[in-house]
């Protein structure tokens, strides 16, 4: 019996297996790792809108999961943990419905593939005791940096 505006049956929703979910990650990731680089962000944005069939509610519920990534990221830049990830997948879910973003992170992405290819020369070039030196101070400050943030909260 139906009163007003109330359906009589509820939709059936489908079911949605954990190994569907993981199938299409992979096929996410796999996409976007053989995309060239400075490519690959546009392109998916350009796959995600050919492919505009998605409804509104998931596209807010994504838009939603991104922003509650990017504010874990934001948590964990304070206290020790993978803020970088939690950012990065933050981003690439922005980058799907956003091409502002997409082109954001190709470029980024440019960049950062040739601030690292520079680095991973200079060291290459290093004689064994700079190098030495290099992660000797780096540890001394990762171990000073843990020791001031274990007396801040203790």
């Amino acid at each position: 019996m139906a009163f007003g505006i109330f359906p009589t049956a509820l939709p059936v929703l489908p079911k949605v297996h954990a190994r569907t979910v993981f199938v299409r990650i992979k096929q996410y990731w796999r996409q976007l790792r053989h995309a060239p680089p400075g490519e690959r962000f546009k392109r998916r944005y350009q796959l995600r809108q050919r492919n505009g069939h998605e409804s509104t509610l998931r596209r807010v519920l994504l838009v939603g999961l991104g922003v509650a990534l990017a504010c874990i990221g934001i948590v964990l830049m304070f206290i020790p943990g993978p803020a970088i990830l939690f950012f990065f997948v933050a981003g690439a879910i922005f980058a799907e419905e956003s091409r502002w973003v997409a082109r954001a992170l190709d470029a980024l992405e440019v960049r950062l593939r040739r601030w690292w290819t520079r680095l991973r020369n200079w060291w290459c070039r290093r004689s064994a005791s700079s190098k030495g030196t290099v992660l000797a101070t780096a540890l001394l400050v990762a171990a000073t940096s843990a020791y001031f943030t274990y007396r801040m909260f203790t």
